[in-house]
């Protein structure tokens, strides 16, 4: 390939191998070849044409060759191959080739005959056209050749090119379409050696003179000299030269003496345009907007602009590529690829390539070896070998102009999009290449809105070269540390984020995994694989730039420090960026969302704003996404203290344990976070929500420590039915371990509001209670006012009890309050509890006897000491109200009137519904006593002589408590009882109204007895009279008693031998069951007479 001395600008062209060794293919003679064309000497190309994928060498001996161009997936070259070779009978060069693909005929010029072939197999049509004999050259109209191959020419009527034979002396025209018709001939005295035609105008060179003729006027125009120096009369000094440049607009060569001018002509004579100017006379010329191409006599070959008329590019000629003529493909041909016919394959490349070097390795090989001797590679030009390689078939390179070599043919190949960022990214020049890549954008967009003149599949080539271009751009940014502009050229192209995001490791994490892969443009892998991490791609620029300059060396200089840190944000800033915008892309193109990205994404987002400190958009993108990988944002959001971040992704996604976690630590104060109100709040919300009993249980432990009533609400909320005994001692103990205080709370809980019947925890609970009164009796003044209290009501013979005084006797504003209301617990507990050890509890208070005596009454009353509780009740505390209440509930010194009482004024309603609910069944007071099937008025009884004794044994200080208990529980007493219980010195009057009351109710019992036994014979009687006629209304008749019956029988074991005897007779008629209402109906009515009355 020639070497390209190009200018400041993309070069137009480039030379691109088509054919060669031509020669050597006809060098040899072969079977029907004459003798007479192999004495002429080698073979040598003289001109050529192309269409598409064909290709036609017109050859020095007269020889076609017609190559047809070979694309093979699966080769790794593509080129053009002889298909055919035929040779004209005269042996003679072949001077020029024109196609009309129009009408599918290809007219060749040889020997001074037009010979015509059919396009593409290049097939002689000498049985159809005849040669044209005697011509000098000859002309198609341009715009007719302009015109493409008809796609159906059954569906379209035939196309007529109109060709201009020049002759010696006159210029003949034919149509030519399925046949070659002739029109007209016009006379030429001074003939033609070169001529042009563009619609009606055709234009000739003569000998010295250029000129215009209208083919329908038959008028001549002369325009300019060929030479405008003196030389010969007889011919021209230069090469006339005739190219089409648009219609009825043709360029003409003048040699000045010094240089050729080139001249704009229209067809009717006048100049348009500039000038063009060449020191040497052009050989050959070819028009392909917008430039105009020229071959000089050195080879070299010279592009001008058209429009401008400047030099744009200049290809010299080499030893190997010496071009002599040039050729105009109207409608292009096809060129190969060479090194990027797989660029844009796919090739599945790993995301996670092998460790890449530590960045100190190459800070100290670079100290060591004076400088970076990292490279970034350029795309590869090699053949994919791997077995994931996808084979996309690109879009085809085209060209319009060839170079005809003497042995081989050149294209004059536009570079592609590819080749053009190549060369300006090799030239460091990549604005001019992103401004290039804009550009095609924008022309494909263009073509995209009017996708109906460009096929889908050319539209899906060109996308892909955008795109490779684009990242081709983006990873060269990114090499060179430049990543604002690398994110914005891989954006465009299309670059997945996750090929980014593996150049992040501390942002990647797990995230991507060893065995996953993507398909990447093969022309870019090389260069993909050079790019191991962000920080080698910054320590590698800062070596290859600032060693050995700066030291010690670039990690510890402090300029080289500092900017290693703006890079590594402004990378961070490019790859959030990034992100961001492939985001929205998604959401906003319909695309599907690929469920891997999209966590990939999401996640790394998070980390990147958590490190920026933007929350606001960091709570958005956790309020809107459900990607998020969990575990690797946690510990980001730790170290950055994003601590409402990680409460709003963990109370998203449920995770109630590590929700907790974090928003204890906020409690605790070991974390902050303003964004975070009430985090005690927050928890204790969460709590109340769960059911998770476990949790319930951990925290709220945890929470007892911040707010013991707070956490023992929960537990308590939290504590379901189902939970046993063996729970219920384990959280209790776990509770007590934490605050002891609460531990009792939650013992009166599972106790009073779970009803517990656990032996233990009651037991335990009324040792908390007594220990409770021990500890406060151990404070003089709690001391001196029970003692107070007691002695009080004991002078005051009040009808109330002492447990009722003792409330009163206190409010709440009160300093000794709560040590009533604890002596009042204490109190109901012991009453309404069942289930705890008595004698334990006894043993307890005994040491206290003398203050706490209500209470060793209630403990005495449990155990059955009913003489010891009583005694306590009337003589120690005076309490008479308690001991008639004691009697009356079998055993129960506080009534559920008083519990009731004591509860509301205290607060202690729990504890009175205990002695409530105790009293309201079957009066039982201990454990044994309700094993116990003893009549509770049986018990009454006894208790009432058991408080008749305590009373009679006072003495006179409880005659008036004796009198009132007889006179209103003497009913219930045996008299003889009574008296033997009566001092001997006790007055009569104490006693008499009891025993008049006692003989009366005697009386009237037996009285009373008596007229119900005669009321009931009376009803028996009257039944069994109603049943005696019944009896005989069913057809039975009563026997008389059997003889030998006992005449000295009882009256009733006579009538039951006669009832055995009686027999039934039934008469045929069925005996029916009697019921009440067959009873009733047979009663007699208002004056009718019975049975016994009828007899």
């Amino acid at each position: 390939m020639a070497t390209g001395q190009s200018l400041p600008d993309l070069p137009p062209y480039h030379l691109q191998h088509l054919v060669s060794n031509v020669k050597e293919l006809l060098g040899g003679s072969s079977p029907g070849r004459p003798s007479s064309r192999a004495d002429r000497g080698p073979v040598e190309v003289r001109c050529a044409q192309a269409l598409g994928s064909e290709l036609y060498v017109g050859c020095s001996d007269g020889s076609i060759l017609r190559y047809a161009f070979v694309d093979s997936l699966g080769s790794s070259a593509e080129s053009y191959q002889l298909l055919t070779h035929q040779a004209l009978p005269s042996g003679h060069a072949i001077e020029q080739i024109v196609l009309a693909p129009s009408v599918e005929k290809a007219l060749v010029l040889c020997d001074h005959q037009i010979y015509f072939f059919t396009l593409p197999n290049l097939e002689p049509l000498d049985q159809l056209m005849k040669p044209i004999r005697n011509v000098v050259t000859y002309a198609l109209d341009d715009t007719h050749q302009q015109r493409k191959p008809p796609a159906d020419r059954r569906s379209q009527p035939p196309d007529v090119v109109t060709v201009c034979v020049l002759k010696r002396s006159s210029i003949v025209v034919y149509s030519l379409g399925l046949r070659l018709q002739f029109r007209k001939e016009i006379p030429l005295p001074n003939g033609a050696t070169l001529g042009r035609l563009s619609n009606k105008h055709l234009c000739i060179a003569d000998h010295d003179t250029y000129n215009v003729i209208d083919l329908e006027s038959a008028s001549l125009i002369p325009l300019l000299p060929l030479s405008q120096v003196d030389s010969s009369p007889v011919k021209s000094p230069v090469k006339p030269s005739i190219t089409v440049i648009g219609e009825s607009e043709f360029l003409l060569l003048s040699w000045t003496g010094s240089s050729t001018l080139g001249v704009f002509i229209t067809g009717t004579g006048d100049p348009v345009r500039g000038t063009l100017t060449w020191n040497m006379h052009p050989t050959a010329l070819c028009c392909d907007y917008p430039y105009v191409t020229s071959l000089l006599p050195n080879g070299n070959i010279e592009v001008h602009e058209l429009e401008t008329q400047a030099l744009r590019q200049i290809l010299s000629s080499t030893s190997a590529i010496s071009p002599i003529a040039l050729g105009k493909s109207t409608h292009g041909f096809v060129v190969p690829r060479d090194n990027q016919k797989h660029t844009l394959d796919l090739v599945d490349f790993p995301l996670l390539e092998p460790a890449a070097p530590n960045t100190s390795e190459i800070e100290e090989r670079a100290a060591v070896g004076g400088q970076s001797n990292s490279q970034t590679p350029t795309s590869g030009d090699a053949t994919p070998t791997s077995s994931s390689t996808t084979k996309h078939r690109t879009r085809q390179s085209k060209a319009s102009i060839l170079a005809v070599c003497t042995d081989a043919i050149y294209a004059l190949a536009v570079p592609t999009l590819i080749q053009q960022i190549d060369t300006l990214v090799n030239a460091h020049k990549l604005n001019e290449a992103t401004n290039l890549a804009k550009e095609q954008q924008r022309k494909l967009e263009q073509r995209k809105r009017a996708s109906h003149s460009h096929s889908a599949g050319e539209l899906e080539a060109q996308s892909e070269e955008v795109s490779y271009v684009y990242q081709r751009l983006g990873y060269k940014y990114l090499s060179e540390t430049s990543f604002e502009d690398a994110g914005i050229n891989l954006f465009r192209g299309n670059v997945d984020p996750r090929l980014l995001v593996r150049l992040f490791p501390s942002l990647r994490g797990t995230l991507l995994s060893p065995s996953i892969s993507l398909p990447v443009f093969y022309g870019l892998e090389s260069q993909l694989r050079s790019l191991n991490s962000v920080d080698t791609i910054i320590v590698t620029n800062l070596v290859k730039n600032y060693t050995p300059h700066l030291q010690p060396n670039t990690r510890s200089a402090p300029p080289t420090s500092e900017l290693r840190k703006l890079l590594v944000v402004s990378a961070r800033d490019m790859l959030r960026e990034y992100l961001r915008k492939w985001k929205n892309k998604v959401l906003y193109s319909g695309e599907p969302v690929i469920k891997e990205t999209s966590q990939v994404i999401d996640t790394v987002m998070v980390k990147l704003l958590a490190e920026s400190e933007d929350t606001q958009e960091l709570y958005s993108l956790l309020d809107s996404s459900e990607d998020i990988v969990v575990e690797e944002v946690e510990e980001t959001l730790v170290r950055t203290g994003q601590y409402h971040a990680l409460v709003k992704i963990y109370r998203k996604r449920n995770e109630t344990g590590k929700l907790l976690n974090v928003l204890s630590k906020l409690v605790d104060g070991e974390w902050t976070d303003e964004d975070i109100q009430d985090p005690l709040a927050q928890m204790m919300a969460l709590l109340n929500e769960t059911r998770d009993r476990m949790l319930i249980q951990r925290w709220g432990l945890w929470l007892i420590k911040q707010d013991a009533s707070a956490g023992l609400k929960l537990l308590m909320s939290g504590d379901g039915k189902r939970s046993t005994k063996t729970d219920d001692s384990v959280l209790l103990s776990q509770i007590e371990a934490v605050d002891a205080q609460a531990g009792q709370q939650f013992l009166e809980y599972l106790v009073l509001h779970k009803h517990s019947n656990d032996p233990g925890l009651h037991t335990r609970l009324a040792e908390g209670y007594i220990d409770q009164l021990n500890l406060a009796l151990q404070t003089g003044e709690v001391l001196e006012f029970f003692k107070d209290s007691a002695f009080e009501y004991s002078i005051q013979n009040s009808t109330i009890t002492f447990l009722t005084h003792l409330v009163t006797t206190v409010d709440a504003s009160s300093p000794l309050y709560e040590h009533v209301r604890t002596r009042c617990r204490a109190a109901l507990f012991l009453q309404g509890s069942k289930f705890y050890d008595e004698r334990a509890m006894l043993d307890k208070l005994t040491p206290w006897a003398d203050i706490l005596g209500f209470e060793v009454a209630i403990l005495d009353g449990k155990l059955g000491k009913h003489t010891d509780a009583l005694k306590a009740l009337v003589h120690t505390l005076r309490d008479t109200a308690s001991a008639d209440a004691y009697c009356a509930l079998g055993g129960c010194a506080v009534s559920p009137k008083v519990a009731q009482l004591v509860g509301e004024r205290l607060g202690l309603q729990a504890w009175a519904a205990l002695v409530v609910g105790g009293t309201s069944g079957n009066g039982s007071s201990s454990r044994g006593s309700a094993r116990n099937n003893v009549n509770l008025e049986e018990k009454r009884g006894e208790l009432l002589q058991v408080l008749l004794k305590v009373y009679m044994s006072g003495g006179e200080a409880t005659e008036g408590h004796t009198a009132r208990l007889l006179n209103s529980q003497g009913g219930k007493l045996d008299v003889s009882d009574v008296l033997s219980l009566v001092p001997a010195g006790w007055p009569l009057n104490v006693v008499s109204s009891f025993l008049a009351r006692s003989l009366r109710q005697s009386v009237h019992e037996k009285c009373e007895g008596e007229i119900f036994k005669a009321v009931c014979l009376g009803q028996n009687l009257e039944v069994r009279d109603e049943a005696y006629t019944l009896t005989r209304n069913q057809g039975a008749f009563i026997q008389e008693p059997v003889e030998g019956a006992q005449s000295g029988a009882p009256p009733y074991e006579q009538e039951n031998a006669l009832l055995e005897k009686e027999m039934v007779i039934l008469d045929e008629k069925k005996v029916e069951d009697i019921t009440p209402q067959d009873l009733e109906k047979q009663r007699p009515r208002h004056g009718e007479q019975g049975i016994d009355g009828a007899i």
